[in-house]
């Protein structure tokens, strides 16, 4: 690892106007730990669950299971009105096999939308739950989609068949969701409940709804979808990492101001870079489906697990025919993203900082204090001498390593900073995914690929 450090030194010194080098320094702690990481926080979305559209799914088992879901979510707007098929049973079963094949607890969103009146929709949730639990275990499910734009985006569509949501109010939304949880809770007790499924009206809809329904859910979902398609370009998304961290205070405020003491878990139910994904919105250097995506969404993971009381990230979603799926049909840059996060990212989090605006760290052990660091450079020209010293000068040693420019870069360690690995990511391999330093291509990935003059030999 030392002379490929020399080796790296010495090609970026060569080519200094091309690559900038600067030196970063990391305090490594590993007693201090932020946060406990849920063991449920890796989840997923996937909503076309219907028979007309066919099962377009199939086949990406393998490719999701490697991605380590913990929690898959069966929502959307889809589901929550029914369209264009009613829910069947044997849709319920697909998704039952599906997220046992890639190895993820089933979170069942339960339909609100679809119905005008209470009893009718209490019904179809006790029918719903009740099949699902013939067939698997069910712990998790979510009340309604996104009930703050039921008007703005449900009631007008004449395809849903949903009017009675034009004059949709808080009010309606508690009291049926009050109808559908104590009915849930007095059958299945050991249900847990989450309600809300926000989409963005966080300020006027988050206290009422606590208010009126504390006794009836177990935890809180919002979505996350920072950016319109317009404005998702690289110097936007690449500065929005203490927006992240505001949105998080903001939520938890606004649960806990209202909760009078109740412990009240978050679920990012949905997020992504934009909610639209349609292709001919998809043409910035930040839209999804972009490598600047992918490492957005690396800033969203690292500073999400920071968070208390974070139960799960849901991003949207597995596979679509638009631009925000994982597969469509290959493999995006967010995707190994996720997986590399998946990979390596451990229960406690130790470490987060921002560095020159550029570079963010975020650091995690685990029991054993065998440690990852990941590393997000935002910095299209500056490559990282970077130094990890651990805060106490008597227990072990430093680790020195380089972080690509523009990359994500994940080093592995054991207590003592001895037997190190890292990992990158860049945008030479969008495509492919990320590699270790024993891959031949790995000290390619630090040569811009129009100067091919120095090569290395392999050691």
């Amino acid at each position: 690892m030392k002379l490929l450090i020399i080796l790296l030194n010495l090609y970026i010194a060569i080519n200094s106007q091309t690559f900038r080098q600067k030196e970063l320094i990391v305090t490594v702690n590993p007693d201090s730990v932020i946060n406990t990481c849920s063991d449920y926080f890796f989840g997923h979305n996937y909503w076309l669950w219907c028979e007309s559209w066919g099962n377009k799914i199939a086949g990406t088992e393998k490719a999701v299971s490697d991605l380590n879901v913990k929690i898959l979510r069966f929502g959307g707007i889809a589901v929550d009105v029914g369209f264009p098929d009613f829910v069947s049973n044997g849709i319920l079963s697909e998704f039952y096999n599906y997220s046992k094949k890639i190895g993820a607890e089933p979170f069942l969103q339960l339909q609100v939308a679809k119905f005008a009146k209470s009893e009718p929709m209490v019904e179809n949730a006790l029918n719903m739950v009740g099949y699902f639990k013939k067939i698997h275990p069910l712990t998790y499910v979510s009340i309604g989609n996104e009930p703050d734009i039921y008007v703005s985006t449900l009631a007008s569509n004449d395809e849903y068949k949903v009017e009675h949501l034009s004059e949709y109010k808080l009010e309606d939304y508690c009291n049926s969701f009050n109808a559908v949880s104590g009915r849930l809770r007095a059958e299945y007790p050991e249900l847990k409940i989450t309600g809300l499924e926000l989409s963005w009206n966080y300020d006027n809809w988050i206290p009422g709804f606590v208010a009126n329904c504390k006794d009836n859910f177990d935890m809180i979902s919002t979505h996350y979808y920072p950016f319109p398609p317009g404005q998702c370009t690289y110097d936007k998304v690449s500065i929005q990492y203490s927006e992240i961290s505001d949105f998080y205070k903001r939520i938890r405020e606004l649960i806990d101001r209202n909760a009078e003491g109740k412990n009240i878990p978050l679920v990012i139910g949905e997020t992504n870079i934009t909610y639209d994904g349609e292709p001919k919105k998809c043409n910035l250097n930040a839209s999804p489906g972009t490598f600047a995506a992918a490492l957005w969404f690396a800033d969203f993971l690292g500073i999400s697990s920071t968070q208390k009381n974070l139960f799960s990230v849901m991003p949207w979603s597995i596979k679509e025919d638009w631009m925000l799926g994982f597969l469509s049909p290959q493999k995006r840059p967010v995707y190994f993203t996720y997986q590399m996060f998946s990979d390596f990212m451990k229960k406690y989090c130790i470490h987060m900082s921002n560095h020159d605006d550029r570079v963010r760290i975020y650091g995690y052990r685990d029991d054993r204090n065998y440690m990852s660091f990941f590393a997000v450079n935002w910095d299209t020209l500056s490559a990282y001498k970077t130094i990890f010293r651990h805060a106490d000068s008597t227990k072990g040693d430093s680790f020195n390593c380089i972080l690509p420019p523009y990359s994500l870069t994940c080093i592995t360690m054991e207590p003592d900073m001895k037997n190190t690995r890292q990992y990158i990511f860049t945008q030479k391999l969008a495509a492919k995914g990320y590699i270790g330093d024993t891959d031949k291509k790995f000290r390619k990935q630090f040569i811009p690929k129009k100067q091919k003059f120095l090569k290395f030999r392999a050691l």
